[in-house]
Order: C-alpha cells, then sequence, then structure tokens
C-alpha cells in the first residue's frame, strides 16, 4: 500500500506538470513579447500584442520576428512616439522602430548591437540621443526589464528563457493579450515598434505647471551653470558602435531631438552667453568625426540636430481663453508626435537641400558648421524669446519657483 504523502506528492507533481504544459502551450500560441517565436503562434494576434512595461524584451522579440531589417530607429520614447517606421522617406526598406521608452545610450547601444547580429541587410541606423545623457552618469539598465532580456550583458540564460515560455508574468501577459483581441483592442505600440498611440495632455499649461522639477530638472548642466563633461564611457561605447556599423556599409544618423523651444529658454536672459547643451552638441560632432577617421566601406556618419528653438518647435502655447488647452504636435513639449517626426526623417533623408544650412530645423553639423551653428541656436533663441514673450515669461516665473524651492 502507497504512503498516503507519496500519494499526495504524487498527484502535486502531476498537477505542476500539466500546469507546466498548460502554460507552454499557452505562452507559445500567443507569444505576447514574440521572443519564443513557435512556428504555431497564432499569427492573427499580431496586432493586439502588448508589450507593456517589458519594452526591452518585447524589442527584442520584434528583432527576432525572422524579418532582416534594413533601416532602424534608436533613441528614447522621443524616437519611439516620433519615428514612423513607414515613412515614405524610406524608400520601402524594411524600416523597424527600436526607441525604448526611458532609456539611455548604453541600453540602445545594446540593443543594436543584437540587430546587427541578427539582420545581415542593415543599411541605415537612426541613433537617438536625449540631451543630458552622454554628459551624465545616466544609466538606465538597472531600472528597466533590461536584466531580464536577451540584452543583458551575460550570454545564454537557460532562467531567462524558461521565464519566456513557463513564468508567471508570460502567462499573465498572454492572458491580456488575448483580452485584448476579444475587445479588440490593438496594442499602443505596433508591430513595427512605433508607439502610435500616446497621451495627448488636455491641458498643457497645468501638466507643464504639475511637472516643471521634471521638466526642468537639467536647467543647470543646459547652461553650463554646472558644467559636466562628457563621458569617456559613453562616448567611447558610442564610437565603437558608430565604426561597427560603417564597417559593414551602414549609414549611420545620430540624432539629437527637438524639444520645444519653451523647454530651451534660458532663465533670466534673452541672449545669454552660453548655449543650451552646447558641451553636448560639441561631444556629438566629436564622437562623428572620429568614428569618420576609420576606414570603412559606409558614408561617413552623420549628426544631425534638431534641438533648436525654431519653427516648428517654436509654437506658441494656446492661449487662456481657448477651450482646447492641446498641443497635438507637442504631446508634453518633451515628445513630439509623427508629424514632426515626419518633417526629421524627410530632412535627413533628402538630398536636394543643403544639409548644412544652419537656419533650418535639423541641421547636419560637422567641425566646419559647428561654431556658425551654435551662433545660431544663440540668435534662435533670442527671437523666440522676443516673439514669444508672453510664454517665455510664464516659464521664466515657474523657474523661479523651483528655484526659490530649491
Amino acid at each position: 500500500m502507497k504512503h498516503p504523502m507519496r500519494t499526495y506528492a504524487g498527484w502535486l507533481g502531476g498537477v505542476i506538470a500539466g500546469a507546466l504544459v498548460l502554460a507552454a502551450i499557452l505562452t507559445s500560441l500567443v507569444d505576447p513579447w514574440r521572443v519564443v517565436g513557435a512556428p504555431w503562434s497564432i499569427k492573427s494576434l499580431e496586432p493586439y500584442r502588448e508589450i507593456g512595461d517589458a519594452v526591452r524584451v518585447g524589442k527584442t522579440g520584434m528583432v527576432r520576428r525572422g524579418a532582416e531589417w534594413e533601416a532602424a530607429v534608436f533613441g528614447t520614447s522621443h524616437m519611439e512616439i516620433g519615428i514612423d517606421p513607414r515613412h515614405p522617406s524610406f524608400g520601402g526598406m524594411r524600416t523597424i522602430n527600436l526607441g525604448m521608452a526611458g532609456s539611455s545610450i548604453l541600453e540602445n547601444v545594446a540593443l543594436c548591437r543584437y540587430l546587427m547580429e541578427q539582420s545581415q541587410s542593415l543599411k541605415l541606423v537612426i541613433f537617438g540621443v536625449d540631451p543630458g545623457d552622454i554628459c551624465t552618469d545616466l544609466d538606465t539598465r538597472k531600472n528597466t526589464d533590461f536584466p531580464n532580456s536577451r540584452l543583458a550583458d551575460t550570454g545564454f540564460s537557460i532562467e531567462r528563457e524558461l521565464g519566456y515560455v513557463f513564468g508567471v508574468p508570460a502567462v499573465e501577459a498572454s492572458f491580456v493579450l488575448l483580452g485584448n483581441a476579444l475587445r479588440e483592442k490593438k496594442s499602443e505600440r505596433d508591430e513595427l515598434g512605433f508607439w502610435n498611440n500616446f497621451y495627448i495632455m488636455p491641458d498643457i499649461r497645468r501638466h507643464v505647471t504639475g511637472y516643471a522639477p521634471k521638466l526642468f530638472k537639467h536647467e543647470a548642466e543646459m547652461w553650463a551653470e554646472r558644467p559636466q563633461p562628457p563621458r569617456a564611457a559613453k562616448v567611447t561605447t558610442l564610437t565603437e558602435l558608430i565604426v561597427s556599423l560603417r564597417a559593414r556599409g551602414v549609414r549611420v544618423l545620430v540624432v539629437y531631438p527637438p524639444a520645444h523651444a519653451l523647454l530651451l529658454v534660458h532663465p533670466s536672459e534673452n541672449l545669454p552667453a552660453t548655449i543650451p547643451w552646447a558641451a553636448e552638441r560639441r561631444a556629438l560632432t566629436a564622437v562623428c568625426v572620429e568614428a569618420n577617421r576609420h576606414p570603412s566601406s559606409g558614408p561617413p556618419a552623420e549628426f544631425w540636430d534638431f534641438l533648436t528653438p525654431i519653427a516648428p518647435a517654436d509654437e506658441s502655447l494656446p492661449v487662456l481663453t481657448a477651450g482646447d488647452q492641446s498641443m497635438p504636435r507637442w504631446f508634453d513639449l518633451l515628445h513630439f508626435n509623427s508629424e514632426i517626426g515626419s518633417l526629421m526623417v524627410k530632412r535627413m533623408m533628402e538630398d536636394n537641400a543643403d544639409p548644412a544650412d544652419v537656419t533650418r530645423f535639423g541641421v547636419r553639423v560637422d567641425s566646419d558648421n559647428l561654431e556658425a551653428h551654435l551662433a545660431a541656436i544663440r540668435e534662435a533663441h533670442r527671437r523666440y524669446c522676443e516673439t514669444r514673450r508672453d510664454d517665455v515669461a510664464w516659464a521664466r516665473e515657474l523657474m523661479g519657483n523651483l528655484s526659490a524651492q530649491r
């Protein structure tokens, strides 16, 4: 006669084994993050695959969907929201948006290298670098799902791979996806990685007032009141990536993404002696110059600066008496919509206009025009402060209140 504990253990083991089998069937059929890659996964669920907070895991899944990607966009949520990979200026190249909300240079370099391993057809990389990244110690890898993704510098991890199939988060994500499919609720990020359902702030002034500490947190670094040198590790990591890409013949466009001009306003001066983020602009110019010193079959790397206080970034805030207080092209002054992103892509990909024209939105900066570009930004700042006096006065009052609270 069997001991009762043995019988119980047998039943328990059977239940656990059955649960694991069911979990594997569910996650491989649904594949919410596209990382399992089973040939029997349900293709009709593609529009509903919502990666949610598992952005790094989900973006590596998009890379491995079996496509030979020819062009890719990297950066933070600014690039993820603003650059539509279906833009006609990409000329029909198979393009994916691999921007990751809340990321930094180090995460994006890791994802780009992962793409290089997976796709041999790469021709174009647009690499966004947010202001306040290359000249600070910002490292977002420990604060995101990076350690749980294939980007983690740990090689192959059986524990991680099993988690994609049997893990509780994977099972939960599968049920969420099925619920979305039943409700026909499409994912915020589509199958090409484009975040096409970003929330527009209904009252931009109220939002900016509430988030002023975050929006103006880099004010001292921006105006060199608290100078920060470029971080050698980030400079080296980015330079080495560009060299590797160019060695494969890939065109590399390093992008300083735009923000609304109000976030570039000096706290007190219309014509300040310094230029906002001058050290970072110089650093990114130097990165491309250094990378281009290496022999390559690819075209020279280019640094494109869109962080300037000119149209379309100089749009006035809604008048207080207006019923609609939103700014559809500038969701929260930091993030821009695909209309602005379209102007960026078209500008970088066009070949019938002078890309070094410092008066235009989007300047291809190199060692020859860097100083003229910085001078043009200073003059544009003066013009913006004079033509948008009410907006500037409102922003300076906010900055003054923040300074008093510190």
